[in-house]
């Protein structure tokens, strides 16, 4: 999985200009990854400030947004 890390992460991310706020079976049907791996990219991508989580309090069925994205068209 290791070897995959990359390309999903860069695949994750250009798919983030077309859908901006996803959930973690979007990510794994965009990467093909597990459940754990796309949580991991999650992680990632959060870790990066791309993606933030919507509704800090939610810990189930979460959903995240490329907020900086999201900023162009509401400025």
């Amino acid at each position: 999985q290791s070897g995959r890390t990359s390309p999903s992460v860069l695949k994750a991310f250009n798919s983030l200009f077309e859908l901006p706020i996803v959930n973690v079976p979007k990510v794994i049907e965009w990467t093909g990854l597990t459940r754990d791996g796309a949580n991991d990219l999650i992680k990632k991508l959060i870790r990066l400030e791309i993606l933030q989580q919507r509704g800090d309090s939610v810990s189930y069925g979460r959903t995240f947004e490329y907020g900086k994205y999201l900023k162009v068209f509401i400025d």
